[in-house]
């Protein structure tokens, strides 16, 4: 089994991986791995503006354009990490 990183990651290591019976929650099943998914902060995609060498950023999941150091992708909800960006 993999090493979780935090309580999110666990819980969506332990729901995905048939640790837990899931017989009551199956029908939300897909809604509540795809909010903990969201919450396991991944880092912003860095794009080039043309030829300016100016770089703007991209959400990893939906690809919105997204304003520097905002927590969270405003379209999605993306827990972002801007850690060594």
């Amino acid at each position: 089994m993999k090493q979780c990183v935090n309580e999110y990651d666990e819980a969506l290591d332990a729901l995905t991986s048939g640790m837990l019976d899931t017989s009551d929650i199956a029908p939300y099943l897909g809604a509540i791995v795809l909010a903990l998914k969201k919450q396991i902060p991944m880092k912003p995609e860095p794009t080039l503006i043309s030829n300016k060498m100016l770089y703007w950023y991209r959400c990893p999941i939906c690809h919105s354009g997204i304003t520097k150091y905002y927590p969270y992708c405003g379209s999605c909800g993306q827990l972002l990490n801007w850690e060594d960006v």
